[in-house]
């Protein structure tokens, strides 16, 4: 049976970001040296990984495991970490990567509890590894980085020692979040989207998607988040009831994106009380940004590029590398609800009207594809399963009311 997530759903982030209500003035927290470094990006699941060390209170360096995040402000530990290094004391967070060296005053450092594997970390985010910090925006927007996905490597500097490679197209950078923000004009209007490299996808406030799919019929792909772009998996309307857009060109100053998938957002608990609050998420998670924002850009969008942000001059450089992937959204037209290392049907994507999956019901439990096992399998390895070619049988056995059984469901093109 699936368990709603009503808890999380409203002032917690459901994007990529932690859960942290409201707005946490980093200005003035965080401080580095002027040294480069670089170091190995691990992908889990298009989310960013990477291995920093910590001080610990005797002065020895203690090697973690971060999450690299640019939607939410404060750097966010795991609670047992938290404590080993006496941050609830007073004691400053003290970072080393490479050779560059972070540190940001105790105020500013935020916990999260234990949670044992199979369980959700840090929020809504369940990585196939154990993570022991998220590595927010605060803590970057004194210097600059470059997010080079095809090389698989991040590279932290002090601003103006970046080189400016690529198309340039300039930012705004909220002072007290270090949340990074681009225009991008779409269907002749211009929006605010925050660049953030810890989504796996793009979203947009439903409203603007709604408003897009209205005008441009062709542009809606489905009803329902697939693929990538079901990377929550919380069983809220927020995913299971958005809508599946596919844009022809986003232009950011003169570069073009073109192709782009993107995730219009259900309602935030549900209709009525977006009827009566608006877009409850947007509105609260907006405040991190200084402005309204329309949306985020994920990792479905930045993985093309060699991303430099160079925070203190305000600017970005895009230098393309490879194509968007045409195959992306070629899956299983299900939207995935997980819990504790279970995967649960929470809604059957509809395409021109059509449910893509018949047989398929909600709160059905997906036991294995293909006679791959799912219980406990990383997520990534859950989409790939649901992954193929368009008209591909895929093999769902699920269980529903204590029995199982096997259904067929084609992979369609999103």
């Amino acid at each position: 049976m699936i368990r709603p997530f009503i808890a999380t759903g409203l002032a917690c982030a459901l994007s990529a970001c932690s859960i942290i209500a409201g707005v946490a003035d980093m200005e003035g927290q965080a401080t580095a040296d002027g040294v480069a470094a670089s170091t190995p990006m691990i992908l889990d699941g298009d989310q960013i990984l990477f291995e920093i060390e910590a001080e610990t209170p005797d002065g020895a360096w203690r090697r973690c495991l971060a999450l690299l995040n640019m939607g939410q402000a404060p750097p966010v530990l795991r609670r047992g970490l938290y404590d080993e290094l006496e941050i609830a004391g007073g004691r400053a967070l003290r970072l080393r990567i490479g050779g560059r060296r972070i540190e940001i005053a105790a105020a500013a450092v935020r916990s999260e509890p234990e949670r044992a594997a199979g369980e959700r970390q840090f929020g809504p985010f369940f990585p196939s590894r154990r993570v022991d910090m998220v590595l927010q925006s605060g803590a970057l927007s004194n210097g600059g980085i470059v997010l080079d996905y095809p090389a698989r490597r991040l590279v932290f500097a002090a601003s103006g020692a970046l080189p400016a490679d690529g198309v340039a197209a300039p930012i705004r950078v909220d002072r007290r979040t270090g949340l990074a923000l681009v225009d991008a004009q779409i269907d002749g209007a211009t929006h605010a989207f925050v660049i953030d490299a810890g989504s796996p996808y793009s979203w947009t406030r439903g409203a603007l998607a709604s408003s897009w799919a209205a005008r441009h019929p062709e542009w809606l792909r489905a009803k329902g988040a697939v693929g990538p772009a079901n990377y929550n998996m919380l069983d809220l309307p927020f995913e299971k009831d958005g809508l599946m857009l596919r844009i022809p060109q986003i232009m950011i100053g003169p570069l073009a994106m073109r192709d782009i998938g993107v995730m219009g957002s259900g309602p935030s608990l549900s209709p009525v009380v977006d009827s009566i609050f608006g877009e409850a998420f947007w509105d609260i998670w907006q405040a991190n940004a200084g402005e309204p924002v329309a949306g985020w850009l994920g990792a479905n969008v930045l993985k093309t590029y060699r991303l430099t942000i160079d925070y203190p001059r305000a600017m970005s450089y895009w230098r393309k590398m490879s194509e968007p992937d045409p195959r992306e959204l070629d899956v299983v037209g299900v939207t995935l609800v997980y819990e504790s290392g279970r995967y649960f049907i929470g809604g059957v994507a509809r395409k021109s009207g059509l449910a893509s999956v018949a047989e398929a019901s909600i709160g059905d439990e997906i036991v294995a594809v293909d006679g791959m096992a799912m219980r406990g399998a990383p997520r990534e390895a859950a989409l790939s399963a649901l992954h193929g070619a368009p008209g591909e049988r895929k093999l769902l056995r699920i269980a529903r009311k204590g029995l199982e059984r096997d259904i067929e469901a084609r992979v369609d093109h999103y």
